[in-house]
């Protein structure tokens, strides 16, 4: 499932409800009006979200996605991982009140190697897989 730019005129699912590795799902620019948006590609390795940037959504969910990659800023009430297989990988600012980043039963690894961002509320990263955080080099 592949989406260009798309602003939010109420809270969306976007769900490939994948079976296995090709439900992939890919969304361009998203600004949120303040309304919520979840993510979801299924529990698969391979089956993967990506996103450019994401303005003003009340709460970002990402759930069960392979790997989860934003390349762009997001910008959220709230952001939060409910659970991925391998990595969640914010390559720009994140900028949220609230990140939620559980422990499941899969060890998956978090990026956040943006070079500015803020989360108002403390985090616990329970993740049992990698956590990097910074840019490398600076």
């Amino acid at each position: 499932m592949s989406f260009g730019d798309v602003t939010l005129g109420s809270a969306v699912t976007l769900d490939t409800q994948a079976t296995d590795a090709t439900g992939d799902l890919s969304v361009g620019a998203v600004t949120g009006a303040t309304f919520d948006l979840t993510l979801d590609t299924g529990h698969f390795t391979g089956a993967d979200i990506s996103g450019t940037s994401v303005a003003g959504v009340g709460t970002l969910t990402l759930r069960d996605g392979g790997t989860v990659t934003f390349t762009g800023t997001v910008g959220a009430g709230t952001v939060a991982v409910t659970d991925a297989v391998t990595l969640v990988d914010f390559q720009d600012a994140v900028t949220a009140t609230t990140l939620t980043i559980p422990g499941t039963a899969t060890a998956y690894d978090v990026q956040m190697t943006g070079a500015s961002g803020t989360i108002t509320d403390p985090v616990t990263f329970a993740n049992t897989g990698d956590l990097t955080l910074g840019q490398a080099g600076g």
